[in-house]
C-alpha cells in the first residue's frame, strides 16, 4: 500500500492554550520579537482589526514568506458560512506551525483573506487582489459561479486553484474541487448497500441538476458493478407531489419491489417525502432509506422518520477531533465545509514547507498516495480537476451518528 503523506497532528495541541504555550516556549527561544499576526490585506468585508481579534496565531518573521490567498464570501447571502471557513484556515495554519518542528518550519505561510461577497465578479475581483498581492496559490472560492469566473484569471498567472466546489462541472486541469463529490457519495453508499444483501435499489430524486447528477452517477456505478436498478424517479424540485413517481417507482406494489431507497433531500422536504413513502405503501422501517451529503445535518440526527438510515461522510473520528478543536477556539460547531478549508490549509502550509522548497505544482497536488486530512480524512486531486476523499459510512442511530463502516487507511 502507498504510504498517505499526513498534513497535520493534533494530538500534542489539542486545545489551543496548550498550542499557544508550545509556541510561546519556542519564541521566547527565538526572541518574541519576530512574531507578527498572520494574514495579508484582509480586503473587503473584514477588518485587519477583526482579523487580529480572532486570530491570535504567531508568524515568525525570520522566515521567506510564502503568500497563499483564500477567497470566500465575507459579505452577502454566505457570509456565515465564509466567515466559518475562515475561521477554520486560520485555525489550520496556527496548528500546523505550533505542532511543526523548527527545523521543519523553512517559510512562512501568510493567509491572504479576500471577499468575493459570493457572486462571479466578486469572485473575479478577489482573484486579482489576491494575486496582485502575490499569491502563489488560491484557496476557494466556494459556488460554482465563482469557481469558473476565477479559472481563467488563475490559469493566465499559471497559478493553481484548490476549490470548495463540488460541482464536477467546472473542474479542470489546475482547478482542483476540493468538495464531495456527490458521485463518491453514491459510490460509497450504494456500494455498502449492496455489499449487505440490498438487492432491489431504487431511487426518488429531485428533477434538478443535482438530482441528474445523482441518477447519473448511480446508473455509471450500476453498470460497471453489474448491478440493477429497481427504478429511479424524479418530482418537480421542491414540490410536495410525489404520488405518481412513487406509483411509477413501486408500480403499486409498496415495498416488493425495492429494498433500498436513495433520496437526495434534507430538512423539512425529506420529512414529507418519507411520510408520502409510508402513506404509499412503503415501510420505511424495512426498506433501508440511503442518503446523499445533504443528510450530513444534526438536525437530522433526532428524528425518527430516519433513523437506520445510510450516507457517506468523512470519517467520525476526523471530524469529531476538527469540531472538538474548532469549538474550543471558537465556542461554536463549525459547519460541516470548514473542515475543507482546515485540510486545504494544512495542506498548502505542508507544500510550501516541502523539504525540496515550496512546491505547489500540478504533480504536488495529484500524488497518487494522496494525503491525510486532519479533519476530513484521506483525499487526492486527479489531472482532470476533481479529488477524490475516502468515506465512512454513517447510521443515523438515537439521535447521533454511528460509523458502521469506517473509510479506507490508504487509496
Amino acid at each position: 500500500m502507498a504510504m498517505i503523506k499526513s498534513l497535520v497532528l493534533l494530538s500534542s495541541c489539542v486545545l489551543l492554550a496548550a498550542c499557544v504555550q508550545n509556541n510561546a516556549n519556542n519564541a521566547n527561544r527565538r526572541t518574541t520579537s519576530n512574531y507578527v499576526l498572520p494574514f495579508g490585506d484582509a480586503g473587503a468585508g473584514i477588518s485587519a482589526e477583526e482579523l487580529a481579534k480572532r486570530y491570535p496565531a504567531p508568524v515568525n518573521r525570520n522566515l521567506k514568506e510564502v503568500r497563499i490567498g483564500i477567497l470566500l464570501p465575507l459579505t452577502g447571502e454566505h457570509a456565515e458560512l465564509g466567515s466559518a471557513l475562515l475561521d477554520a484556515a486560520m485555525l489550520a495554519l496556527f496548528d500546523k506551525y505550533a505542532t511543526m518542528k523548527p527545523e521543519d518550519a523553512k517559510v512562512q505561510v501568510v493567509l491572504v483573506p479576500k471577499d468575493t461577497g459570493g457572486t462571479a465578479e466578486g469572485a473575479a475581483k478577489a482573484a486579482k487582489a489576491a494575486l496582485a498581492d502575490g499569491a502563489q496559490l488560491l484557496l476557494g472560492p466556494l459556488l460554482t459561479q465563482e469557481v469558473a469566473a476565477v479559472a481563467p484569471i488563475a490559469r493566465k498567472q499559471h497559478i493553481n486553484v484548490l476549490s470548495f466546489s463540488n460541482n464536477r462541472d467546472v473542474a479542470q486541469d489546475g482547478v482542483y474541487l476540493f468538495g464531495f463529490l456527490p458521485s463518491e457519495q453514491v459510490e460509497r453508499v450504494s456500494k455498502e448497500a449492496w455489499a449487505r444483501g440490498v438487492q432491489k435499489m431504487g431511487a426518488l430524486l429531485p428533477k434538478d441538476a443535482y438530482g441528474q447528477k445523482i441518477a447519473a452517477a448511480l446508473r455509471n456505478l450500476a453498470a460497471k458493478q453489474g448491478k440493477n436498478i429497481a427504478g429511479i424517479e424524479f418530482y418537480e424540485s421542491g414540490s410536495k407531489e410525489m404520488d405518481l413517481p412513487l406509483q411509477r417507482l413501486t408500480g403499486g406494489r409498496g415495498g416488493d419491489k425495492i429494498d433500498a431507497l436513495l433520496l437526495a433531500e434534507n430538512g423539512e422536504n425529506l420529512h414529507h417525502m418519507i411520510a408520502r413513502i409510508n402513506a404509499f405503501g412503503i415501510d420505511t422501517k424495512k426498506v433501508r432509506l440511503l442518503g446523499t451529503g445533504l443528510w450530513d445535518d444534526p438536525a437530522l440526527f433526532a428524528s425518527d422518520d430516519v433513523a437506520g438510515g445510510w450516507f457517506a461522510s468523512s470519517p467520525q473520528h476526523a471530524s469529531i477531533r476538527f469540531e472538538t478543536r474548532y469549538k474550543s477556539q471558537y465556542n461554536k460547531i463549525p459547519p460541516r465545509l470548514a473542515g475543507l478549508a482546515y485540510d486545504a490549509v494544512a495542506l498548502a502550509a505542508s507544500l510550501a514547507n516541502a523539504p525540496s522548497g515550496v512546491d505547489f505544482s500540478k504533480s504536488a497536488f495529484t500524488t497518487k498516495s494522496g494525503y491525510a486530512g486532519s479533519a476530513g480524512g484521506i483525499f487526492r486531486c486527479h489531472f482532470d480537476g476533481t479529488c477524490e476523499h475516502g468515506l465512512a459510512i454513517m447510521e443515523i442511530n438515537k439521535g447521533g451518528l454511528k460509523e458502521i463502516s469506517p473509510a479506507p487507511k490508504s487509496f
